[in-house]
């Protein structure tokens, strides 16, 4: 009997290494190009989160960004963030796919794509803020890294950006 007879199977298998090929990617994007910001780093971790939502159903980019975003977290030296990164990953992949869904129309692929990255952007924000109250002791010491966090979502989706218009001239991104 053939492995491969059974098209569900493929289609699982396949859905299943490119999740996993994305967290990875994520992975790697995360740990390696790090700059600092009061209290954590800057990375192009979440500009890839944002671009696996052309590649992967909504659910599967938002397991990938926040697997491969909490490995980086553990394996980066930091596990008492995994628990809140794993929240708020998955938070912004789910927050860039519906805002998408939402707003794309034919003709209108960059401002949807800037609208939903920079929803993502916002659900980190808001996400890293809420979870540093508890980390770092209280809303104010949680303030101070805002500032970065902004900076890296505005970072994220303008590499974002120019990385679709890169991919939309060579792929058909699918929405």
């Amino acid at each position: 009997m053939d492995n491969f007879s059974d098209k569900s199977e493929i289609s699982s298998t396949r859905v299943m290494v490119m999740a996993a090929l994305w967290a990875a990617i994520v992975f790697c994007m995360t740990m390696f190009p790090k700059v600092p910001i009061p209290l954590g780093y800057m990375n192009l971790g979440t500009t890839t989160i944002f671009l696996s939502i052309f590649f992967l159903r909504r659910h599967e980019a938002c397991l990938a960004g926040a697997v491969g975003s909490c490995l980086a977290d553990l394996i980066g030296g930091f596990p008492i963030w995994i628990i809140p990164t794993a929240v708020v990953k998955f938070a912004v992949a789910f927050a860039v796919y519906t805002v998408m869904k939402i707003v794309y129309r034919e003709g209108r692929f960059w401002i949807s794509s800037a609208l939903a990255f920079i929803a993502g952007s916002a659900a980190s924000v808001i996400g890293y803020t809420f979870f540093g109250v508890f980390l770092f002791g209280g809303f104010e010491a949680s303030l101070q890294q805002v500032p970065g966090l902004a900076i890296e979502g505005v970072m994220s989706t303008v590499v974002a950006l120019v990385v679709c218009g890169f991919l939309k001239a060579r792929l058909s991104l699918k929405i």
